[in-house]
């Protein structure tokens, strides 16, 4: 039983991790998109000090806000921006449950066969506190959305800074309605992106 426990355990230790990671990439791009573009002579070092202590939720803010300032973003264009932007949002509060709830992993308790996630929030409509139970494979398709997610932010970013690691938009001509359209409740890519934004 113990080596069974250890083993759900080390899966759910990874799972946990890969998914914190694939977070610190989703807001990593968003930063440097912005530091690239206050950079003066290629010297990150400023606006990366200036932005190294800001949180998740501010960075998001400012990123889409300069988006749609630099790339004159028209009616459908903002239509994408405001999705994503309200992905990130919610992804920031499931990264905020991750990072500061309390977990139980590879539990033998009897109630909690799977891996928990409890939150203490004094004075939430729901109750003070939250537990809910997260099987390892719920916890890696949370990781697989967040990658999902980042490629998305990763690539509207790059189109609207000017950024894109292709000839596409260089001239400005590649925007992001060429790219992105809002169908129903998701913001799909249009044509294959053709890059892997890490």
């Amino acid at each position: 039983m113990a080596e069974a426990s250890e083993k759900s355990a080390d899966a759910a230790y990874r799972a946990v991790g890969r998914y914190v990671v694939e977070f610190s990439r989703l807001i990593a791009w968003q930063r440097l998109e912005i530091e690239k573009y206050l950079a003066k002579d290629g010297n990150l070092m400023v606006p990366a000090l200036a932005l190294g202590a800001v949180p998740a939720e501010q960075i998001t803010q400012s990123f889409f806000a300069v988006c749609e300032y630099l790339a004159e973003l028209d009616e459908d264009e903002k239509k994408v921006a405001r999705k994503l932007r309200v992905e990130v949002l919610e992804e920031i509060k499931r990264r905020n449950d991750f990072a500061h709830g309390d977990w139980l992993l590879g539990t033998v308790f009897e109630d909690f066969p799977e891996p928990v996630l409890s939150r203490v929030k004094p004075g939430r409509k729901k109750g003070a506190i939250q537990r809910q139970s997260l099987p390892i494979p719920k916890i890696e398709a949370a990781a697989d959305e967040v990658y999902v997610l980042r490629q998305k932010v990763a690539e509207f970013g790059a189109i609207c800074f000017g950024t894109f690691p292709v000839a596409l938009g260089q001239d400005g001509s590649f925007r992001v309605r060429h790219a992105f359209k809002v169908e129903g409740k998701e913001v799909l890519r249009i044509n294959p992106a053709g890059v892997n934004f890490l």
